[in-house]
């Protein structure tokens, strides 16, 4: 875009040059007025969709809500293994409160299209941890967190598969 200063410029251009400017600056205006629309337009949208989403939240009784519990306790319980099988191996108040928290987390965070690979996954931790004894070069710290980890992890293996074993005798 330009700024015309010179009156006599204008004199000397054509109608048809005067036309184009003009549908120019038109065109302009009215794309213009799009972006602002749309910005706006998106901007309402975003709002009516976080409220939305705000009350679907609010909405939800709190043993809907529940997973999310499960998921920061089963964090905290990695970042207890990781940091006790490095200070501290081989203590019973902290392998008893793995074994709770490894029971809240089998009741609060695992679903029912959860259970297969949770075992499966379960039963291949314990049976990696325990091979790793016969390696030296892996260290007894690295067991030592395993075997924290194992503790966190066998608790909610066990009152998984126990729930999982009187739906299969429920059903049949």
């Amino acid at each position: 875009m330009f700024v015309i200063s010179d009156s006599s410029f204008i004199e000397r251009i054509t109608k048809d040059q005067r036309q184009s400017i003009t549908n120019d600056y038109k065109l302009q205006t009215h794309n213009c007025k799009i972006v602002l629309y749309l910005l706006i337009h998106k901007s309402i949208h975003k709002n009516k969709m976080a409220k939305r989403k705000a009350k679907a939240k609010k909405d939800k009784p709190f043993w809907k809500q529940a997973h999310i519990v499960g998921h920061w306790l089963f964090l905290v319980g990695i970042l207890i293994s990781v940091v006790a099988g490095i200070a501290m191996p081989d203590k019973a108040y902290i392998a008893s409160v793995l074994v709770f928290a490894g029971l809240a987390i089998g009741v609060l965070n695992i679903r029912a299209d959860e259970v297969h690979s949770f075992l499966l996954a379960t039963v291949t931790l314990i049976i990696a941890a325990q091979s790793l004894k016969y390696f030296p070069i892996i260290g007894q710290t690295a067991i030592n967190i395993l075997q924290y980890f194992v503790i966190l992890v066998a608790p909610a293996a066990t009152l998984v598969s126990i729930i999982a074993i009187y739906k299969l005798a429920k059903d049949n």
